[in-house]
């Protein structure tokens, strides 16, 4: 892989988005982006997502040629990393992730992760093998999600969903559903509570540890982990 470009000091981090996203870039504009957001730029690709199911049309928004088709760009702004800042992976397994990251890096020359290594990572690190599921998906997602996670060694102890289909739709959750389901979810003996969705709004304040539980966001993972890589 090549070596990090530096521009002043300037790291550069490419951002693979569902096209139906918004969240993640409230994130980066203020909207409860911390303080290591900051320190970097981000480079922004998007990918067309709409429908969120178990059906074949839909596992197709995400295969290799596809994210290849947004990775290449970002390559050419020459920036020192990208994530694929979507959750797919945790429900078509995570082995179709690390795929994806290795033939994505071998074509751009660039380092590359997705939010569901990511994720993995986050759990692994505070040894969460019991954890709490807030996403805005399906049930039938849902319990792929669930399945995933259970071959990589972590339980799904606690879990909440709320039905939704639609990719952009998952943005117009209100962030007050968000915390009623993570203050329901954080009495279970869990060692950490995982909202999975990078297109679902999550509460700073949840992060922050005020349930008494790690909260850990996919959308904050994503851009804290991409930070942390360079």
């Amino acid at each position: 892989m090549q070596a990090a470009t530096v521009e002043d000091g300037v790291r550069r981090i490419g951002l693979i988005l569902p096209s139906s996203n918004v969240v993640m870039e409230d994130l980066l504009q203020g909207a409860g982006a911390g303080e290591p957001f900051r320190s970097a730029r981000f480079h922004v690709s998007r990918l067309p997502v709409e429908p969120v199911n178990l059906e074949a049309g839909s596992a197709a928004q995400f295969d290799v040629d596809a994210l290849l088709r947004a990775a290449r760009p970002l390559a050419d702004a020459r920036v020192d990393a990208i994530m694929w800042a979507g959750t797919a992976g945790l429900w078509l397994g995570l082995d179709h992730d690390r795929r994806l990251a290795d033939a994505l890096a071998a074509a751009t020359r660039v380092p590359v992760s997705t939010t569901g290594l990511a994720m993995l990572a986050a759990c692994r690190r505070r040894a969460a093998t019991r954890i709490a599921l807030i996403t805005p998906f399906l049930a039938d997602v849902q319990q792929a999600i669930v399945g995933v996670l259970a071959r990589e060694g972590i339980e799904v102890g606690a879990e909440h969903h709320f039905g939704i289909g639609s990719s952009r739709a998952m943005a117009d959750l209100a962030e007050s559903e968000v915390a009623q389901a993570a203050s329901r979810l954080a009495l279970a003996e869990v060692a950490a509570l995982c909202c999975v969705c990078t297109n679902m709004r999550v509460p700073a304040s949840l992060v922050t540890g005020v349930l008494g539980v790690p909260v850990i966001d996919s959308a904050r993972e994503s851009l804290d982990s991409m930070h942390a890589a360079i």
